[in-house]
Protein backbone atom coordinates (compact mmCIF):
# COMPACT_ATOMS: atom_id res chain seq x y z
CA UNK A 1 0.00 0.00 0.00
CA UNK A 2 2.50 2.32 0.73
CA UNK A 3 4.53 1.80 -2.66
CA UNK A 4 1.50 2.59 -4.51
CA UNK A 5 1.22 5.83 -2.60
CA UNK A 6 4.97 6.28 -3.41
CA UNK A 7 4.42 6.03 -7.08
CA UNK A 8 1.27 8.13 -6.34
CA UNK A 9 3.50 10.84 -5.42
CA UNK A 10 6.00 10.94 -7.37
CA UNK A 11 3.46 10.50 -10.56
CA UNK A 12 1.98 13.56 -9.01
CA UNK A 13 5.05 15.30 -8.61
CA UNK A 14 6.12 14.97 -12.10
CA UNK A 15 2.12 16.24 -13.51
CA UNK A 16 2.88 18.89 -11.28
CA UNK A 17 6.37 19.86 -12.83
CA UNK A 18 5.02 19.32 -16.83
CA UNK A 19 1.95 21.14 -15.95
CA UNK A 20 3.81 24.55 -14.70
CA UNK A 21 6.18 24.11 -17.81
CA UNK A 22 3.51 23.99 -19.74
CA UNK A 23 1.41 26.78 -18.34
CA UNK A 24 5.02 29.21 -18.24
CA UNK A 25 5.79 28.39 -22.11
CA UNK A 26 1.92 29.25 -22.58
CA UNK A 27 2.25 32.66 -21.01
CA UNK A 28 5.59 33.36 -22.43
CA UNK A 29 3.90 32.78 -25.78
CA UNK A 30 0.78 35.09 -25.11
CA UNK A 31 3.73 37.95 -24.30
CA UNK A 32 5.07 37.00 -27.61
CA UNK A 33 1.72 37.79 -29.13
CA UNK A 34 0.68 40.50 -27.49
CA UNK A 35 4.72 42.11 -28.28
CA UNK A 36 3.72 40.68 -32.02
CA UNK A 37 0.62 42.59 -31.97
CA UNK A 38 1.57 45.83 -30.23
CA UNK A 39 4.27 46.25 -33.27
CA UNK A 40 1.71 45.25 -36.00
CA UNK A 41 -0.50 47.89 -34.71
CA UNK A 42 1.76 50.44 -35.18
CA UNK A 43 1.56 52.91 -38.49
CA UNK A 44 3.41 51.76 -41.28
CA UNK A 45 5.90 54.97 -40.90
CA UNK A 46 6.94 53.58 -37.34
CA UNK A 47 7.53 50.25 -38.22
CA UNK A 48 9.82 51.54 -41.51
CA UNK A 49 11.59 54.02 -38.83
CA UNK A 50 12.19 51.25 -36.83
CA UNK A 51 13.50 49.13 -39.58
CA UNK A 52 15.89 52.11 -40.69
CA UNK A 53 18.40 50.91 -38.19
CA UNK A 54 18.62 47.74 -39.09
CA UNK A 55 21.86 46.56 -41.67
CA UNK A 56 21.05 44.70 -44.91
CA UNK A 57 21.62 41.29 -43.24
CA UNK A 58 19.37 41.89 -40.42
CA UNK A 59 16.63 43.09 -43.16
CA UNK A 60 16.99 39.88 -45.05
CA UNK A 61 16.60 37.94 -42.00
CA UNK A 62 13.86 39.21 -40.49
CA UNK A 63 11.85 39.27 -43.51
CA UNK A 64 11.43 35.45 -43.39
CA UNK A 65 9.40 36.27 -39.76
CA UNK A 66 5.97 36.62 -41.25
CA UNK A 67 4.02 38.50 -43.70
CA UNK A 68 4.07 41.90 -42.40
CA UNK A 69 7.72 42.18 -41.71
CA UNK A 70 8.49 40.99 -45.43
CA UNK A 71 6.36 43.57 -47.34
CA UNK A 72 8.02 46.40 -44.51
CA UNK A 73 11.56 45.21 -44.80
CA UNK A 74 11.37 44.72 -48.48
CA UNK A 75 10.14 49.06 -48.78
CA UNK A 76 11.47 49.96 -51.39
CA UNK A 77 12.08 53.77 -50.16
CA UNK A 78 13.74 51.64 -47.10
CA UNK A 79 16.28 50.13 -49.15
CA UNK A 80 17.15 53.51 -51.39
CA UNK A 81 17.92 55.42 -48.29
CA UNK A 82 20.13 52.60 -47.34
CA UNK A 83 22.13 52.39 -50.21
CA UNK A 84 22.31 56.36 -50.22
CA UNK A 85 23.99 55.49 -46.94
CA UNK A 86 26.11 52.82 -47.02
CA UNK A 87 27.64 53.08 -50.84
CA UNK A 88 29.65 55.85 -49.47
CA UNK A 89 31.75 53.44 -47.51
CA UNK A 90 32.01 50.79 -50.13
CA UNK A 91 35.38 49.83 -50.78
CA UNK A 92 35.38 48.72 -54.48
CA UNK A 93 32.39 49.61 -57.22
CA UNK A 94 33.07 48.03 -60.61
CA UNK A 95 31.21 48.31 -64.53
CA UNK A 96 28.67 45.60 -63.10
CA UNK A 97 28.21 46.99 -59.20
CA UNK A 98 27.90 50.11 -59.94
CA UNK A 99 23.93 51.45 -58.39
CA UNK A 100 23.63 54.27 -61.09
CA UNK A 101 24.11 51.84 -64.24
CA UNK A 102 20.67 50.18 -62.80
CA UNK A 103 19.11 53.13 -61.76
CA UNK A 104 19.86 54.91 -64.84
CA UNK A 105 18.31 52.58 -67.24
CA UNK A 106 15.18 52.19 -65.50
CA UNK A 107 15.84 48.51 -64.38
CA UNK A 108 12.48 46.41 -63.28
CA UNK A 109 14.94 45.41 -60.32
CA UNK A 110 14.03 47.16 -57.01
CA UNK A 111 16.33 48.59 -54.70
CA UNK A 112 16.91 45.74 -52.22
CA UNK A 113 18.47 43.84 -55.57
CA UNK A 114 20.28 46.49 -56.55
CA UNK A 115 21.50 46.79 -52.88
CA UNK A 116 22.15 43.06 -53.41
CA UNK A 117 23.83 43.26 -56.84
CA UNK A 118 26.27 46.01 -55.76
CA UNK A 119 27.34 45.75 -51.97
CA UNK A 120 31.04 44.54 -52.08
CA UNK A 121 30.47 43.15 -48.40
CA UNK A 122 27.38 41.18 -49.90
CA UNK A 123 28.54 39.41 -52.39
CA UNK A 124 31.83 38.60 -50.22
CA UNK A 125 29.36 36.70 -48.15
CA UNK A 126 27.51 35.08 -50.64
CA UNK A 127 30.46 33.96 -52.20
CA UNK A 128 31.86 32.50 -48.70
CA UNK A 129 28.59 30.66 -48.17
CA UNK A 130 27.38 29.75 -51.94
CA UNK A 131 28.15 26.30 -52.10
CA UNK A 132 28.13 26.71 -55.97
CA UNK A 133 31.21 29.23 -55.79
CA UNK A 134 32.87 26.70 -53.81
CA UNK A 135 32.73 23.51 -55.68
CA UNK A 136 33.33 26.30 -58.91
CA UNK A 137 36.74 26.96 -57.17
CA UNK A 138 37.52 23.64 -56.64
CA UNK A 139 37.04 22.48 -59.86
CA UNK A 140 39.18 25.46 -61.32
CA UNK A 141 42.21 24.25 -59.42
CA UNK A 142 41.79 21.22 -61.45
CA UNK A 143 42.07 22.79 -64.76
CA UNK A 144 45.57 24.21 -66.40
CA UNK A 145 46.74 27.49 -65.85
CA UNK A 146 47.03 30.05 -68.85
CA UNK A 147 50.71 30.71 -69.69
CA UNK A 148 49.93 33.80 -71.02
CA UNK A 149 51.40 36.94 -68.56
CA UNK A 150 48.71 40.03 -69.19
CA UNK A 151 50.77 42.94 -69.92
CA UNK A 152 49.68 46.20 -67.29
CA UNK A 153 50.26 49.68 -67.85
CA UNK A 154 50.22 51.72 -64.85
CA UNK A 155 49.88 55.96 -64.82
CA UNK A 156 47.76 58.51 -63.36
CA UNK A 157 48.37 61.56 -61.47
CA UNK A 158 48.64 59.69 -57.96
CA UNK A 159 51.66 58.02 -59.25
CA UNK A 160 52.92 61.82 -58.66
CA UNK A 161 50.96 62.97 -55.80
CA UNK A 162 53.48 64.08 -52.81
CA UNK A 163 50.94 61.92 -50.68
CA UNK A 164 50.16 58.47 -53.02
CA UNK A 165 53.82 58.62 -54.95
CA UNK A 166 55.05 56.04 -52.90
CA UNK A 167 53.02 53.50 -54.19
CA UNK A 168 55.06 52.55 -56.74
CA UNK A 169 58.30 53.00 -54.54
CA UNK A 170 56.37 50.58 -52.25
CA UNK A 171 55.76 47.93 -55.17
CA UNK A 172 59.09 47.89 -56.96
CA UNK A 173 61.62 48.28 -54.17
CA UNK A 174 59.91 47.17 -50.90
CA UNK A 175 60.41 43.86 -50.03
CA UNK A 176 56.73 42.51 -50.74
CA UNK A 177 55.64 38.53 -49.24
CA UNK A 178 52.22 38.94 -51.72
CA UNK A 179 54.06 40.28 -54.86
CA UNK A 180 56.97 38.50 -56.05
CA UNK A 181 59.50 40.05 -58.44
CA UNK A 182 60.96 37.50 -60.88
CA UNK A 183 62.40 39.54 -63.34
CA UNK A 184 62.67 42.57 -66.25
CA UNK A 185 60.88 43.20 -69.35
CA UNK A 186 62.76 45.48 -72.23
CA UNK A 187 60.85 47.74 -73.67
CA UNK A 188 59.73 47.31 -77.53
CA UNK A 189 59.07 50.92 -78.10
CA UNK A 190 61.40 54.15 -78.07
CA UNK A 191 61.38 54.94 -74.33
CA UNK A 192 58.44 53.50 -73.70
CA UNK A 193 57.46 49.65 -72.18
CA UNK A 194 59.99 48.76 -69.89
CA UNK A 195 59.03 47.14 -66.60
CA UNK A 196 58.87 44.36 -64.16
CA UNK A 197 57.52 40.80 -63.89
CA UNK A 198 55.54 40.01 -61.14
CA UNK A 199 53.90 36.56 -58.93
CA UNK A 200 50.84 36.76 -57.14
CA UNK A 201 50.35 34.03 -54.34
CA UNK A 202 47.66 32.28 -56.54
CA UNK A 203 50.11 31.49 -59.17
CA UNK A 204 48.68 34.71 -61.33
CA UNK A 205 51.58 36.88 -63.20
CA UNK A 206 51.55 39.82 -64.99
CA UNK A 207 54.28 42.46 -66.45
CA UNK A 208 53.94 45.97 -65.22
CA UNK A 209 54.95 49.13 -67.18
CA UNK A 210 55.00 52.14 -65.29
CA UNK A 211 54.18 55.21 -66.84
CA UNK A 212 54.63 59.14 -66.20
CA UNK A 213 53.66 62.54 -67.23
CA UNK A 214 57.20 63.76 -67.17
CA UNK A 215 60.08 63.66 -64.77
CA UNK A 216 60.28 65.08 -61.03
CA UNK A 217 62.46 68.12 -62.07
CA UNK A 218 59.97 68.70 -64.72
CA UNK A 219 57.09 68.49 -62.68
CA UNK A 220 58.12 71.24 -60.05
CA UNK A 221 59.02 73.52 -62.26
CA UNK A 222 56.43 76.56 -61.52
CA UNK A 223 55.18 77.33 -64.64
CA UNK A 224 55.07 73.29 -65.67
CA UNK A 225 51.60 72.36 -66.85
CA UNK A 226 50.22 69.05 -66.80
CA UNK A 227 48.59 68.87 -70.37
CA UNK A 228 51.31 71.15 -72.37
CA UNK A 229 53.94 69.72 -70.58
CA UNK A 230 52.87 65.79 -70.85
CA UNK A 231 55.07 63.04 -72.59
CA UNK A 232 52.14 61.00 -72.77
CA UNK A 233 49.75 63.06 -74.60
CA UNK A 234 49.51 66.43 -77.47
CA UNK A 235 47.30 68.68 -78.30
CA UNK A 236 46.08 69.09 -81.63
CA UNK A 237 43.68 70.81 -83.00
CA UNK A 238 40.93 69.93 -85.63
CA UNK A 239 39.52 71.57 -88.66
CA UNK A 240 36.98 73.54 -87.03
CA UNK A 241 39.76 74.99 -84.03
CA UNK A 242 38.72 72.19 -81.73
CA UNK A 243 41.17 71.02 -78.96
CA UNK A 244 42.33 67.44 -79.54
CA UNK A 245 44.33 65.73 -76.68
CA UNK A 246 45.66 62.47 -78.36
CA UNK A 247 48.97 60.03 -77.60
CA UNK A 248 52.31 60.51 -78.66
CA UNK A 249 53.38 58.23 -81.09
CA UNK A 250 55.64 55.64 -79.39
CA UNK A 251 52.86 55.51 -76.05
CA UNK A 252 50.02 55.24 -78.58
CA UNK A 253 52.27 51.94 -80.48
CA UNK A 254 52.56 50.61 -76.61
CA UNK A 255 49.06 50.98 -75.49
CA UNK A 256 47.75 48.99 -78.87
CA UNK A 257 49.64 45.99 -76.89
CA UNK A 258 48.81 46.02 -73.33
CA UNK A 259 46.12 43.95 -72.46
CA UNK A 260 45.37 45.54 -69.22
CA UNK A 261 45.39 49.34 -67.78
CA UNK A 262 45.93 50.95 -63.93
CA UNK A 263 44.73 54.61 -63.30
CA UNK A 264 46.29 55.65 -60.01
CA UNK A 265 44.14 58.81 -58.20
CA UNK A 266 45.33 60.28 -55.29
CA UNK A 267 41.81 59.39 -53.12
CA UNK A 268 42.60 62.24 -50.34
CA UNK A 269 40.15 64.59 -51.70
CA UNK A 270 38.31 65.53 -54.82
CA UNK A 271 40.35 68.48 -55.54
CA UNK A 272 43.03 65.92 -56.95
CA UNK A 273 40.73 65.02 -59.79
CA UNK A 274 41.18 67.98 -62.05
CA UNK A 275 39.98 67.84 -65.60
CA UNK A 276 43.63 68.41 -66.55
CA UNK A 277 44.40 64.88 -65.25
CA UNK A 278 41.08 63.23 -66.78
CA UNK A 279 42.35 64.10 -70.27
CA UNK A 280 45.28 61.22 -69.80
CA UNK A 281 42.74 58.74 -68.91
CA UNK A 282 40.35 59.53 -71.96
CA UNK A 283 43.39 59.47 -74.09
CA UNK A 284 44.82 56.34 -73.23
CA UNK A 285 41.22 54.64 -73.51
CA UNK A 286 40.66 55.86 -77.42
CA UNK A 287 39.37 53.20 -79.53
CA UNK A 288 41.75 53.59 -82.19
CA UNK A 289 44.35 52.23 -80.20
CA UNK A 290 42.68 50.24 -77.31
CA UNK A 291 40.12 47.79 -77.67
CA UNK A 292 36.97 47.77 -75.38
CA UNK A 293 37.63 44.40 -74.17
CA UNK A 294 40.51 45.97 -72.48
CA UNK A 295 39.93 46.55 -68.66
CA UNK A 296 40.19 49.52 -66.56
CA UNK A 297 41.26 49.71 -62.75
CA UNK A 298 41.27 52.84 -60.69
CA UNK A 299 43.31 52.68 -57.72
CA UNK A 300 42.05 55.33 -55.57
CA UNK A 301 44.83 55.48 -53.12
CA UNK A 302 45.34 57.01 -49.49
CA UNK A 303 48.99 57.16 -47.76
CA UNK A 304 47.87 55.64 -44.61
CA UNK A 305 44.73 54.43 -42.36
CA UNK A 306 44.17 57.82 -40.66
CA UNK A 307 44.00 60.00 -44.38
CA UNK A 308 41.15 61.50 -45.26
CA UNK A 309 39.58 59.23 -48.34
CA UNK A 310 37.24 60.27 -50.86
CA UNK A 311 34.38 57.29 -51.31
CA UNK A 312 34.65 55.11 -54.05
CA UNK A 313 31.58 56.23 -55.55
CA UNK A 314 32.66 59.75 -55.55
CA UNK A 315 35.59 58.46 -57.74
CA UNK A 316 33.24 56.66 -60.83
CA UNK A 317 31.08 60.16 -60.74
CA UNK A 318 34.04 62.41 -60.64
CA UNK A 319 35.68 60.06 -63.63
CA UNK A 320 32.59 59.58 -65.64
CA UNK A 321 33.23 55.54 -65.69
CA UNK A 322 29.85 55.08 -65.86
CA UNK A 323 29.98 55.84 -69.64
CA UNK A 324 32.90 53.46 -70.37
CA UNK A 325 32.40 50.74 -72.73
CA UNK A 326 34.42 48.80 -71.40
CA UNK A 327 35.34 46.21 -68.34
CA UNK A 328 36.36 48.71 -65.26
CA UNK A 329 36.39 49.06 -61.21
CA UNK A 330 38.05 51.57 -58.23
CA UNK A 331 39.07 49.90 -55.36
CA UNK A 332 40.02 52.00 -52.34
CA UNK A 333 44.59 51.08 -52.00
CA UNK A 334 46.73 51.77 -48.75
CA UNK A 335 49.82 52.51 -49.90
CA UNK A 336 51.49 51.95 -46.36
CA UNK A 337 50.59 48.40 -46.53
CA UNK A 338 49.69 48.14 -50.21
CA UNK A 339 45.62 46.81 -48.89
CA UNK A 340 43.35 46.01 -51.85
CA UNK A 341 46.63 46.34 -54.12
CA UNK A 342 46.87 42.67 -54.57
CA UNK A 343 43.08 42.16 -55.14
CA UNK A 344 43.30 44.87 -57.27
CA UNK A 345 45.71 43.52 -59.59
CA UNK A 346 43.93 39.90 -59.16
CA UNK A 347 41.04 41.12 -60.65
CA UNK A 348 43.05 43.04 -63.75
CA UNK A 349 44.49 39.65 -64.71
CA UNK A 350 41.00 37.58 -64.67
CA UNK A 351 38.77 40.72 -66.40
CA UNK A 352 42.21 40.32 -69.21
CA UNK A 353 41.94 37.10 -69.96
CA UNK A 354 37.89 36.96 -70.72
CA UNK A 355 38.30 38.19 -74.15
Amino acid sequence: MGDTNDISIVTGGLQQYLNKKALKKTETNEDIHQQDSLFHNLPLDCKLHIFSYLGPEDLCRISAVCRDWYFVSEDSILWKELMDRDVKAWNVIGHKTNPALYQEVQSDWSNKEIYIRCSPHINKLMHKNDAVFSFTDFLKSFLPKKSWTPKIAMFGPGLESDLTSGLVRKILYDHNEHMERTGLVSGQFEGVGSGWCYKLPNGQTFQLSVLYSASKQQRTQKLWNRVEGNNLIQINKDEEGETIVELKPAVRDFCRSVDAFVFVVDGTSLDNLKADEIYELSAMLKERWSDTHIPLLVMSCIPNSLSPRLPCIKVVEALNLGNLNRPWQVRDCLVENLEGVIDSFSWLIEQSQRR
